[in-house]
């Protein structure tokens, strides 16, 4: 965009006889709300320095110097009679519009443009350059000398030198704006003119100097920029609301004779802070606009709002959404466009975690395989899960493996996998509170092998008495499982290694298939008939069949003759 410009301004030195204008009278034109929005103070000159807008005691309003809605002509131009509305310009009065005549607009206050693109404006410049448009502003011309506030009354026209700068990224207005062929020339050299704009190119009230002048003002446009606009120190004794509103301000800061800076070097620039003066003392401050909205709070899914006001001094609860737990709910209030922070009494950032669904067994596994303990579905609650009774740990981590139990906790919104597997077809192990081995149950059994080198409480080897002379446990008979017929406990707890896992199936896994039998542990239990009963019972207790070589007559196979 600069290079545009450069190259434009060649073409002026060159000779050419056009004269560039950027926004034509236009520019000098504003509707009634842009100038009450932009008067900020209470008196006549805080407004009249908008070009474009002039001040009415009568009305104490800041409005548009020419061009009006036919709504603002009706409200402040209706009175004692017709004087009162024809005193502004832009208004007349109409006897078509009613019998006793309306005060209404008779200006093209429709075509006022507040708000134009620096590319907008750029391509107009070009534009006049080709249609040799000439402008008669002596502003910027050698006839005005801004230090002297000297002004000679008309000038001739001249061609003008100024194209917009504009940002190479984005296309919108450079806050600081310059025309190194204006202003005073000596020697028949221009000393360059140099001002700041508003975001919307609008030239900013008492930024225009030389270059040179400009230059050793240190001025900051983009502070400028943003006063223009109506941002001030949050510190200021007072404060002004834009369309004349002026009231006293309440922050703690205001009188605290401290001073912790000189100049806007001294403040972090980067986070927009300023030196700010609170009638007393100097502190860094980020500017704020006084009375502005908000913008709408954008909440996350796990976060509900009370409600979605807006206006300065509105407040609304912050809470967790539903499905969701964690922080207490905050209320936040606008304060001059800024919301307060979402933190909790310890100033803590709000942080809600998803609900987890109700706890169940994942897969094809069944919940009555297992045991289920605990309570709540919020984040971090807890679940104990263990092997119901007749089951055993057949997988898992050692910690698992060992008592047969997990724990799985709740993680925003989602169950932590469980290892622990149950199942009716298991091996007891040596240790543990689930250990088996044969004389474990008995007053003055035998230890066993991992036992023999533990102490008492005093120190001393285990010294137990034993009976039996031999203690197995369920490796022994995954080797030997004929042996487990000498041995109940073995077939109760070595299940895999006595091949008894069917029969236990039978007994913990399919539920009420039996008559009047005898169940794994030997107990009569009576069972109401079921399908498969026939079929069933025969595996429903444990026998030691023994299987006999016998000679089965059979008949003879006869070839058949053809």
């Amino acid at each position: 965009m600069k290079g545009l410009t450069i190259a434009v301004m060649a073409l002026c030195v060159a000779g050419a006889s056009a004269r560039i204008v950027v926004l034509g009278e236009a520019a000098t034109e504003h509707t009634d709300q842009w100038c009450a929005d932009h008067f900020l103070g209470q008196q006549a000159q805080d407004c009249v320095k908008n070009a474009g807008c002039c001040y009415s005691g009568a009305i104490g309003k800041c409005h548009s110097c020419t061009a009006h809605s036919d709504e603002w002509c009706a409200t402040y131009g209706t009175g004692e009679g017709i004087q009162d509305c024809i005193a502004f310009a832009g208004c007349t009065y109409d006897y078509d519009v009613d019998t006793d005549g309306a005060c209404v607009s008779n200006s093209d206050w429709e075509s006022i443009v507040d708000e134009q693109t620096c590319e907008e404006s750029m391509t107009q410049a070009m534009d006049d350059i080709a249609a040799g448009v000439m402008d008669t502003d002596c502003s910027r011309r050698d006839a005005y000398d801004k230090e002297n506030e000297d002004r000679e009354e008309g000038c001739e026209p001249q061609p003008i030198t100024y194209v917009p700068l504009c940002d190479e990224d984005d296309g919108t207005w450079e806050s600081t704006q310059s025309d190194p062929l204006a202003g005073p020339t000596k020697d028949g050299v221009p000393s360059g003119m140099t001002w700041c704009v508003s975001m919307d190119g609008h030239e900013i009230p008492d930024t225009s100097f030389q270059t040179d002048i400009f230059d050793s003002k240190y001025m900051n446009c983009d502070k400028e920029q943003k006063k223009y606009d109506g941002m001030q120190c949050p510190n200021a004794v007072t404060l002004t609301a834009g369309n004349g509103e002026v009231f006293l301000n309440d922050h703690e800061d205001v009188g605290n004779c401290d001073v912790t800076c000189n100049t806007d070097r001294d403040c972090d620039r980067a986070a927009g802070e300023w030196c700010c003066y609170n009638g007393c003392g100097y502190s860094c401050q980020e500017p704020i606009h006084p009375k502005k909205s908000c913008d709408q709070i954008i909440l996350d899914a796990s976060l509900r709002a009370s409600d979605r006001s807006t206006e300065h001094g509105s407040t609304v609860t912050i809470s967790c959404a539903q499905g969701y737990f964690g922080s207490d709910e905050v209320d936040i209030s606008c304060k001059h466009g800024n919301w307060d922070a979402m933190v909790d009494a310890d100033g803590q950032p709000m942080k809600c975690m998803k609900d987890c669904e109700q706890y169940h067994v994942p897969g094809l596994e069944r919940n009555r395989d297992y045991v289920i303990k605990g309570r709540g579905n919020h984040h971090d609650a807890k679940r104990t899960v263990s092997c119901t009774a007749g089951y055993g740990a057949i997988a898992g981590g050692p910690h698992e493996m060992f008592t047969w139990e997990e724990k799985v906790r709740c993680v925003n919104g989602a169950w932590e996998e469980r290892t622990l597997e149950c199942s009716a077809c298991f091996d007891a192990p040596v240790a543990g509170p689930h250990a088996w081995w044969i004389g474990i149950s008995d007053e003055w059994g035998p230890l066993p092998e991992f036992m023999k080198n533990q102490k008492d409480d005093e120190g001393n080897p285990l010294t137990i008495p034993v009976q039996k002379k031999h203690s197995f446990d369920c490796l022994y008979f995954s080797s030997r499982p004929l042996k487990c017929s000498e041995d109940r406990g073995a077939r109760e707890n070595c299940r895999i290694s006595c091949r008894t896992c069917e029969q236990a199936l039978m007994t913990f896994k399919i539920k009420a298939v039996t008559d009047s039998k005898d169940d794994f542990f030997g107990h009569a239990t009576r069972h109401p008939e079921k399908w498969l009963k026939k079929k069933l019972r025969f595996l429903n207790v444990f026998r030691n069949w023994v299987t006999e070589n016998k000679m089965i007559k059979v008949a003879k196979r006869v070839k058949k003759d053809n």
